[in-house]
């Protein structure tokens, strides 16, 4: 049979450009938003009650951005942009403003006063848990008899489960849920015959018409008002303090809000967590609730900020969303979110630590299976890229924990611009699912609309604008991704373009520095409804980079303009990007890019973070474009593969890739494989061995960067769990006896021929399995032998499941190798 190879021109475009930039309209601002942006009041922050950081006075120029910025987002009066700025400026809204408050606060009062016993009904998101803490709190502080019970996620679920609150109601005369409870009619009812008066404190959807509010005592939801009330877009720990603001102002309606004061700090963590939208009273209460968590006392919230080395002053709305906040959700999402109720209302400082450490302990469990589930959820949509063509991206696996996909969702979101509902595994031959949304697109709406029109197809639903959970029999899924794309089409919504970034101003580079950063949180705190100031600077270039985390995973990058100045810009998960395929600007560019003050080990600086990069005026691309010439020798057999190899090394600079002990036959100039971590620039890349995912793929080209691809493409067959397990487990044997028990987890994947996330996940089953110990940090890892009859940890279903799982992805990717064409494999 005559030697044959196919050779294949592609081009190869990677670039970190994304969006289509908005850039500012020129506008007129009016004297009064300027004057209104310099403050009067100079005394110091620590004595000031207000939201926002700044110094006393604004250059012209920042004074100018910031109004403008005012004026671009409709405020464009002095007083409309007073109370913008400063909570003191803002008029609150009447508790009584919500339907049903002037019962339930007589209600409440009555009880408290006869000292009958009351119940909250909690949930188990960091919402549910402020809004737990703060009711049983303010209640016991007003003589209440009271007691909790936040739900457990895997056994009760979201909603007000009714054959726990059976056995919880003796000697209950009142209960109060927060968080929940709008949709709970079936437990409302069970209660209300059993004499209990039932007060519904909520802010998800309300049901449709035809099926009417719950027949509580007291129904309290800012849905209920109109959307343009200030108290609309309450979450629902903002719905229990205002129940709490109702009971203390019918005792002194001036003294309520300062009395009250002390909660704020749980209200704007639930805020801030649930994603809440930042307009009228949710931004005030915000404002004033990061205020109280800088000075706050509380010994739970100080142990938080020892664990995250959080400085109390410089506190914000970024702390509690990506430290905070994650650390009390992985309570919920893998244990018992009473704890974090438990830590909120701690009397002492040594119990807060233990509880602490308790949720420190969770969280670095929720990073590690929310990292694993995110990679497993985009090689899905590498395999599947018929799945963008959707507006909603709807993906499954039995493998992913339920109490992880709302955070991998919200990643999603990011990622792929578009609505995403992230299935995991439930009872058997069940689906949950977490949905996230994007701006103007009412995710439970849609999900109402699929069930309206299927009554039969989704099990349970419930949730708001931007985010809901669902369930669905697992033999459904097919017919509810459909279902969910129809309704998302009738709601005008169609597969998603590219998202438009809105730039504030361009800036010179030698304009930010600390007092910009101060400038603009002014603006803060930001969030739905109040977006992040995005400004850019024009014609710069990459001077150095240098990757930053444990595995490299974010990228600092270096960059100067034309007049030679310089700052450090921090691009988060520029590291992964550029591993799976993008590359920095080779030429000249503008930035946009988010300018922050950040506290590094009590030296307070400004912080730049990498949003977008577009072409400079006069520059044709920021793209690397190269011819890549491809060989493809799959279907050769060993012999004619064996003669091109030899026939490549003679030619030289020339690397063989070539992983999981997949040999090289011999040649006339012997050459040495090279795993992963050998990798380096070469000409010409041989893939000796099928890559296990697209990612690994991607970052071997990148490495590599050759002018010419061979693909010859062996099966390591290392991809059922047996082979997979023996040969980790021996390797792991190696590092004991020859490597004193260390090894790195990138040698161990390519020893393996296996992902890196699929060697982590293959770890934790042989340590479940009890047959190794291991401690892991970053990239390295220790083993301990391990002695006697091995103990089987309980977890060890879901650690096989999900390892399958992922070698299940790793096989169907290597069938998608050998069976596409060679232009597809590496495009």
């Amino acid at each position: 049979m005559a030697r044959r190879a196919h050779q294949i021109r592609t081009r190869i475009v990677a670039n970190a450009m994304t969006r289509h930039w908005l850039d500012p309209n020129p506008i007129e601002i009016p004297a009064e938003v300027l004057r209104a942006v310099q403050p009067t009041d100079t005394r110091p922050l620590a004595v000031r009650d207000t939201g926002h950081l700044g110094d006393a006075s604004l250059p012209s120029h920042l004074a100018n951005l910031i109004a403008g910025v005012l004026v671009r987002r409709g405020i464009t009066t002095y007083d409309a942009a007073r109370a913008f700025l400063d909570p003191d400026f803002y008029k609150p809204a009447s508790p009584f403003d919500l339907p049903d408050m002037d019962k339930a606060v007589d209600r409440l009062r009555k009880a408290t006063r006869g000292g009958e016993r009351i119940l909250v009904w909690g949930d188990f998101d960091v919402d549910g848990q402020t809004a737990t803490a703060l009711l049983a709190s303010a209640l016991k502080g007003s003589s209440g008899n009271v007691t909790y019970h936040v739900p457990h996620r895997e056994r009760e679920g979201h909603g007000v489960h009714l054959e726990t609150l059976k056995g919880l109601l003796d000697g209950v005369r009142v209960l109060v849920t927060c968080d929940t409870g709008i949709a709970a009619h079936e437990a409302v009812a069970y209660a209300t015959s059993r004499g209990v008066d039932v007060i519904v404190t909520d802010h998800h959807n309300l049901p449709p018409e035809s099926v009417g509010l719950p027949n509580a005592f007291a129904n309290i939801n800012p849905k209920r008002l109109p959307e343009t009330h200030p108290l609309y877009t309450l979450p629902g720990v903002g719905v229990a303090y205002k129940l709490i603001e109702g009971m203390l102002a019918v005792r002194d309606h001036y003294a309520a809000e300062q009395v009250a004061a002390p909660l704020l700090d749980l209200v704007a963590m639930g805020i801030v967590a649930d994603v809440a939208q930042q307009t009228g009273d949710t931004r005030y209460l915000l404002q004033r609730g990061l205020n109280i968590m800088r000075q706050s006392e509380r010994p739970g919230l100080r142990a938080l900020y020892e664990l995250a080395d959080i400085n109390a002053a410089m506190v914000s709305e970024e702390q509690i969303g990506f430290a905070i906040a994650p650390r009390l959700n992985a309570l919920g999402r893998l244990a018992d979110a009473a704890s974090g109720v438990e830590l909120l209302l701690a009397e002492t400082v040594e119990q807060a630590r233990v509880l602490a450490t308790q949720v420190e302990r969770l969280n670095a469990q929720r990073r590690s299976m929310s990292e694993q589930t995110f990679q497993a959820a985009t090689a899905q949509v590498d395999r599947e890229r018929s799945l963008l063509d959707a507006p909603v991206l709807v993906l499954a696996s039995d493998s992913w924990a339920g109490g992880i996909v709302g955070v991998v969702a919200n990643r999603l979101v990011e990622q792929y611009n578009r609505p995403v509902i992230l299935f995991g595994g439930g009872e058997k031959g069940i689906l949950k699912g977490s949905a996230r949304s994007i701006g103007g697109i009412d995710i439970t709406a849609a999900i109402t609309a699929v069930a309206n029109a299927n009554p039969h197809l989704i099990r349970s639903y419930g949730g708001h604008t931007m985010a809901a959970g669902l369930s669905i029999a697992s033999d459904r899924l097919n017919d509810f991704r459909r279902a969910i794309n129809r309704a998302a089409r009738d709601m005008g919504l169609v597969a998603a373009p590219p998202p438009a970034l809105e730039i504030a101003d361009y800036v010179h580079l030698n304009e930010v520095n600390l007092q910009m950063a101060r400038a603009i949180e002014r603006i803060a705190p930001f969030g739905v409804g109040n977006p992040p100031l995005v400004l850019a600077v024009r014609s710069v270039r990459v001077k150095s980079t240098g990757k930053i985390g444990r595995s490299g995973e974010h990228l600092g990058v270096t960059i100067e303009d034309e007049a030679g100045n310089t700052q450090r810009v921090l691009w988060w998960g520029g590291g992964n990007a550029l591993a799976a395929g993008a590359a920095l600007p080779e030429m000249r560019f503008d930035l946009a890019f988010v300018a922050r003050s950040r506290d590094f080990r009590g030296v307070v600086d400004v912080q730049l973070e990498w949003i977008d990069a577009r072409p400079a005026a006069g520059e044709i691309s920021l793209v690397t474009q190269r011819l890549l010439e491809v060989l493809d020798f799959r279907a050769m057999n060993e012999n004619d593969q064996a003669a091109e190899l030899a026939t490549w090394i003679a030619q030289g600079d020339l690397l063989v890739w070539s992983e999981g002990g997949v040999k090289l036959p011999p040649t006339p100039t012997p050459i040495s494989p090279v795993p992963r971590s050998g990798l380096a620039p070469a000409g010409t890349l041989v893939v000796w061995t099928t890559p296990a995912t697209r990612a690994d793929f991607r970052a071997a080209l990148t490495t590599v960067s050759p002018n010419r691809v061979v693909l010859v493409c062996h099966d390591p067959h290392l991809d059922s769990l047996d082979a997979f397990a023996k040969r980790l487990a021996g390797l792991v044997k190696f590092a004991l006896e020859k490597r004193g028990g260390h090894a790195r987890i990138e040698d161990l994947a390519g020893a393996m021929a296996h992902s890196t996330t699929t060697v982590r996940a293959g770890l934790a089953y042989l340590a479940a399995r009890g047959v190794i110990e291991y401690w892991a940090e970053g990239d390295m890892v220790e083993f301990k032998a391990v002695s006697g009859t091995p103990v089987r940890d309980a977890n060890i279903a879901h650690s096989e499941r999900y390892l399958r799982a992922l070698l299940e992805e790793a096989a169907a990717y290597r069938t998608y190798v050998s069976q596409s064409k060679a232009r597809m494999v590496v495009r």
